[in-house]
C-alpha cells in the first residue's frame, strides 16, 4: 500500500510551486539561451528600458554585484547594452537590443501559457483571490528581505 505524502506547510508549497514554475519557464526559454533570472530582468526592461542599473537591482530585489554579473553576460550575448548617463557618468543605464525587443511577444505568451497551465483548476474569482494573496505575501517577503540587510520589517496592515 503506498504511503500518503506528508502534509506540507504553506511555505513548503510556495517553494515547491516556485521551483516547478521555474522548471517550466526554463523549458519555454531553453532555445534562447536565457536563464530564468535573465528572462525576469528582460521582463522588467520591457516595461521601460534606459533605467539605471541600480534601479534594476532594487526592482528585482537583487544585490548590485549579482545584477552586474547578469548584465555583463547579457551584454556579451547581445540582449542589452549599457550606456553612461549623459548628466552623471557614475550612472549606467540599461537598454534593450533589437534581439531582446523581438523576444517580448514570445515571452509574454510563455508567461500567459504558464499561468493558464498552473491555474487551470481555478475559476476567475479564485485566480483573482490567489493573485491578491500572493501580492500580500510578496510585499511581506520584500519587507523581510530588507530586514536581513539592517532595516526593520514592518508589519503588513493591508487587508
Amino acid at each position: 500500500m503506498p504511503h500518503a505524502a506528508p502534509p506540507k506547510n504553506t511555505a513548503h508549497l510556495l517553494f515547491e510551486v516556485a521551483r516547478l514554475l521555474g522548471r517550466r519557464l526554463r523549458t519555454h526559454f531553453e532555445g534562447t539561451g536565457l536563464h530564468r533570472g535573465q528572462a525576469l530582468l528582460l521582463g522588467r526592461l520591457w516595461h521601460g528600458d534606459g533605467v539605471p542599473q541600480s534601479e534594476l537591482s532594487r526592482d528585482l530585489h537583487l544585490r548590485a554585484p549579482t545584477v552586474t554579473r547578469m548584465l555583463l553576460r547579457m551584454e556579451r550575448d547581445g540582449w542589452i547594452t549599457r550606456q553612461s548617463d549623459a548628466h552623471d557618468l557614475r550612472i549606467s543605464r540599461v537598454f534593450l537590443t533589437p534581439r531582446a525587443q523581438a523576444l517580448q511577444d514570445e515571452a509574454l505568451r510563455a508567461f500567459a501559457d504558464l499561468e493558464e497551465e498552473f491555474l487551470a483548476d481555478l475559476d476567475d474569482s479564485e485566480r483573482q483571490r490567489l493573485a491578491e494573496l500572493l501580492r500580500k505575501v510578496h510585499r511581506r517577503a520584500i519587507a523581510l528581505q530588507g530586514s536581513l540587510h539592517g532595516a526593520a520589517a514592518p508589519k503588513d496592515t493591508t487587508g
